[in-house]
């Protein structure tokens, strides 16, 4: 066994010195013009390559990020769907909403504080807000508290 693992190194060792042999046969016949012509052939198509390299390499960052936002559109779809079709406890009379609101701002008082600016005074949100914000609090398990 050891005999033709050293059979085989020896080959591949006299393989390499003919390739090597070949290589600098051919750079002693080579003018200097030929050589500078293969050169700027090599560089060239090495440009060309690392523009192709890239050019994939961008796409494929592309692609990522496209999917990236098209699992997140899907997942929001999802949420949503699954947010429109859970029972709510709520009052059903728009002004025992209210007074809920007002009883979950008066205990969390950072809730109300989060709101945009324009419905800071929570007076001013129309029923269907009112109703919309109260089914979000409750989706955030705020109702388990009260």
């Amino acid at each position: 066994m050891a005999e033709k693992f050293q059979a085989n190194k020896d080959l591949e060792s006299k393989k390499l010195e003919n390739l090597m042999n070949l290589l600098a046969d051919s750079l002693e016949s080579a003018s200097a013009e030929e050589m500078l012509d293969e050169d700027a052939e090599l560089s060239a198509s090495a440009v060309v390559k690392a523009e192709g390299v890239r050019r994939l390499l961008l796409d494929e960052v592309g692609n990522y990020r496209k999917k990236l936002a098209s699992d997140a559109m899907r997942h929001h779809a999802a949420s949503i769907a699954e947010f429109l079709k859970r029972p709510y406890r709520l009052p059903t009379v728009p002004a025992e909403q209210r007074q809920l609101l007002n009883k979950i701002f008066t205990e969390y008082p950072h809730i109300q504080s989060s709101l945009t600016l324009q419905h800071r005074d929570f007076r001013t949100l129309s029923d269907s807000d009112v109703e919309s914000l109260l089914k979000q609090l409750e989706a955030l398990g705020v109702f388990e508290d009260l």
